[in-house]
């Protein structure tokens, strides 16, 4: 797997990443297929709200005082609005899970002024590189000869039309949360390939990929191939990869700092991304290298990637480093 020293050593000998140019807005793409967490509708109230504690008191950790204060509307309101529970309720064991956390929860509950301040907090981080073994091993064959098909639990196939329930590849991301990384519009291709990075050959004996040998053969015998270095690109140059994040199986805002182009014969990439505000904005044609791009991807819901129009091949994506936020406001100042 990739470790961050070693990225590291990558980044110093290539003179570190580069800041590209602004990103132009866009119209909204013609093919826009919501994600559905229909399935989520199933779940009981006590089930729902334990499953949200420990998620709480990870935030309030994170927050100033006045913060929590626009996060528990916040939070009162999400909830409320998708499993329909008592306001009352919801905020009594909002706050209470506050308490609990060992925070001082002194704090006025009223609607902000107009307009409102708005400020982004980061809940968690994580690289996402492709590798991370337990979201290989939740992809149906841990995509040992670079198909990553749609998955369910147990890493068996399922449809992609039951996105509710199916993913190609889901990884971990800090308390109740999950980066998605999967094709775009569902069923275009059913699949998008986790290429290796040192594994050059497909064993046919095995159906797996493997390492050359000195006699020529291709042999995968001990490779485990959750563990080796991976990227993802789409299956041609037009097809669309999309990334999401999930917050407790709803879809959450994000920030993205850094991102890798890995494009086959120096071919660029166009890469997409969709603001809280529902704007739309594109780098049109960023061809291969490194490129910290927080000052613009900075509270998104959505992002997708594709080979630059008119290019002749696949383009790589690789090293996303990702950030989960809430963004809160903050309570009425008291009055005279």
């Amino acid at each position: 797997m990739k470790f961050a020293v070693a990225s590291l050593a990558v980044l110093l000998v290539c003179g570190c990443a580069t800041k590209p140019s602004a990103p132009v807005q866009i119209p909204a793409p013609e093919i826009a297929v919501p994600v559905d967490h229909s399935g989520l509708s199933s779940l009981a109230t006590d089930e729902l709200l334990s499953k949200y504690a420990d998620h709480l008191k990870e935030m309030a950790h994170l927050m100033s005082e006045t913060d929590q204060a626009g996060f528990i509307d916040s939070s009162v309101n999400k909830l409320k609005s998708q499993y329909g529970q008592n306001e009352a309720r919801l905020r009594d064991y909002i706050v209470n899970e506050l308490k609990l956390s060992g925070r001082n929860v002194e704090i006025e509950l009223q609607t902000p002024p107009e307009p409102p301040v708005v400020k982004a907090v980061t809940i968690a981080e994580c690289w996402l590189r492709f590798d991370d073994s337990e979201a290989l091993g939740n992809v149906v064959n841990q995509a040992r000869t670079t198909f990553a098909v749609w998955s369910q639990s147990g890493a068996t196939s399922c449809s992609s039309s039951s996105s509710s329930g199916c993913w190609i590849y889901k990884q971990n991301c800090g308390l109740l949360g999950n980066v998605r990384y999967e094709e775009y519009p569902f069923g275009a291709y059913n699949h998008f390939h986790l290429s290796f990075e040192n594994l050059d050959c497909l064993d046919f004996s095995t159906g797996s990929f493997g390492r050359e040998q000195a006699d020529g053969t291709c042999s995968s015998a001990g490779i485990d191939h959750r563990e080796e270095n991976r990227y993802a690109n789409g299956h041609v140059n037009s097809h669309v990869q999309r990334l999401w994040v999930e917050d407790g199986g709803d879809a959450a805002l994000f920030s993205v700092d850094r991102v890798r182009v890995r494009g086959e014969d120096s071919q660029p990439a166009r890469i997409l991304f969709k603001k809280q505000d529902g704007s739309w904005w594109a780098w049109n044609s960023l061809s291969p290298g490194y490129y910290d791009i927080g000052e613009w991807v900075n509270d998104v819901v959505e992002m997708r990637f594709r080979g630059a129009e008119g290019g002749l091949s696949v383009t790589g994506i690789d090293d996303l480093r990702i950030r989960r936020i809430i963004v809160s406001e903050p309570p009425r100042p008291p009055g005279p």
